[in-house]
Parts: structure tokens; C-alpha cells; sequence
């Protein structure tokens, strides 16, 4: 598999497109499922969900606020993973 930063991007996600995570409750095996089932998990219905992220100026200010590794901030309205 390559790596994910070489993938091209969806620049308009659909709830059906699919994503892939981990299951941690089943020996932590590599599945798929849908932005859909995503938002349910969240509680957004099918009609989307209003996630409130923490804004900061870059990863480091992140790291300083206490993000760890994974969790999402914002900035500048730009959704970012703590790296």
C-alpha cells in the first residue's frame, strides 16, 4: 500500500464515500465504512454533524496546548491532525 499523503484528495466527500479505520474490538483488523456511519457514530444523523476544534497558529502550539498525537485541531479553519 502506498503511502497516504500520495493519494489524491475528494475535494467534495460524499456520506457514502468510504473511509478506513480500525477496529479495535476485533484484534484491531483494518476495515472500511462510510462517512455515514461516522456521523451516526457522533450523532449527526444523516444530515451532518457541528464539530467544534480547538484553533492553533501550527502542530507545535497544538502539542503545547496538550494535543497528542492523532487528535484534530483547526487552523485558520484548516482541519490539521496532530502530528
Amino acid at each position: 500500500m502506498s503511502k497516504i499523503s500520495s493519494y489524491s484528495q475528494v475535494t467534495s466527500p460524499a456520506l457514502s464515500d468510504m473511509l478506513i479505520g480500525t477496529d479495535v474490538d476485533d484484534s484491531n483488523k483494518t476495515k472500511n465504512f462510510t462517512g455515514q456511519q461516522l456521523l451516526g457514530m457522533i450523532g449527526g444523523g444523516s444530515t451532518g454533524a457541528v464539530i467544534t476544534l480547538p484553533n492553533y497558529a501550527d502542530d507545535a502550539a497544538a502539542g503545547v496546548a496538550g494535543l497528542v498525537t492523532g487528535q484534530l485541531y483547526q487552523t485558520s479553519g484548516t482541519v490539521k491532525v496532530k502530528q
